[in-house]
């Protein structure tokens, strides 16, 4: 086996290394912002459909007064969407960058 091979493997690895842990790291923080964002949303969903619910009259068929719930639902669904698709491309970003990096130390340590 080549000694240069190994030697180059070695340094590749080491610089790597760094790069692969800010990328989990960075993977653990995605996956927190979205477990907090989950929390919300169903807290606020929580919230926000028992009043209307308890406020029906008790008469009432549910569905006659549960008429206005899905667009009181619609603009937090947005806003959640919203605020998943950022997290995700902030994610993407990093995954990106990180391959960059990765592909560069590959060509600075392996030429």
């Amino acid at each position: 086996m080549n000694t240069t091979t190994v030697e180059q493997s070695a340094d590749f690895g080491r610089h790597t290394l760094p790069a692969i842990f800010r990328l989990q790291n960075e993977g653990f923080e995605r996956l927190l912002k979205l477990t907090e964002l989950n929390l919300a949303a169903i807290k606020g969903m929580l919230d926000g459909g028992q009043s209307p619910l308890s406020s029906l009259p008790s008469g009432l068929p549910s569905s006659t007064g549960a008429v206005g719930l899905p667009q009181q639902f619609f603009e937090p669904a947005l806003a959640y969407a919203e605020q998943v698709q950022q997290i995700d491309s902030q994610f993407l970003a990093a995954v990106t960058r990180a391959g960059e990096d990765l592909h560069n130390q590959y060509n600075v340590i392996c030429k």
